[in-house]
């Protein structure tokens, strides 16, 4: 599954969520269940997050036991800079609010470049969140898109809404991004590029007959 982003129009990812963990826990959307919408900004991918649960349990502190035993978020992206050198590791991020509404977050698998700070988090309403996340961290800079081809490079992008019971995780729904195919700024559509999708020159004169010789 392959999904445009642009700055112009935010791209909805398929829903409902798919419960990956906790089924037992879970009987409806109505219970937990994350709607997932992707929109550039500059620099940025903005992640934005609109939630359903049907009991709201906060974090008490900002450490990652606390945030595991409360509603919050877990993104999970394979990162770019890594996979150059051969491995494929991924980054997962936690974010939760305290009482006070106030966003909590940390890295539970932190990036490969030590010292990473963490993105900056709005909690826009108390069931919804968007999360800014660098558009480096997911794929390379203009003058190293020669090397990228996201038809044979396809980084995992996922967004779990974790239901928490304030002393564990309870229940984990998934929505899966796929591939991201990222519109320059002010074009409504990703540019399909030389190197994503061989093209050859055809002569005025050709026949279908030539073309297939």
């Amino acid at each position: 599954m392959a999904q445009g982003v642009s700055e112009l129009e935010a791209t909805v990812l398929p829903s409902p969520g798919q419960v990956s963990w906790g089924q037992k826990h879970w009987k409806e959307p109505e219970d937990a269940d994350l709607k997932v919408s992707l929109r550039r900004r500059g620099d940025l991918l903005v992640v934005s997050v609109r939630l359903r649960d049907d009991k709201t349990v906060t974090a008490t502190d900002g450490s990652p036991k606390a945030i595991l035993a409360a509603d919050h978020l877990e993104l999970r992206w394979t990162e770019w800079a890594a996979t150059q050198f051969g491995t494929n590791p991924y980054v997962q991020l936690g974010v939760a609010r305290n009482a006070r509404g106030t966003p909590v977050a940390t890295w539970f698998r932190p990036p490969w470049k030590k010292d990473t700070p963490l993105p900056t988090i709005r909690w826009t309403a108390p069931e919804a969140v968007e999360v800014d996340l660098r558009l480096r961290w997911l794929m390379p800079t203009p003058a190293k898109l020669g090397d990228y081809d996201p038809t044979s490079a396809t980084p995992q992008r996922k967004v779990s809404f974790s239901d928490g019971d304030g002393k564990e995780q309870e229940t984990l729904v998934d929505v899966n991004a796929g591939m991201l195919l990222v519109a320059e700024p002010g074009r409504p559509f990703p540019t399909l590029e030389q190197y994503v999708q061989p093209w050859m020159r055809v002569a005025d004169d050709a026949t279908l007959r030539s073309l297939t010789l």
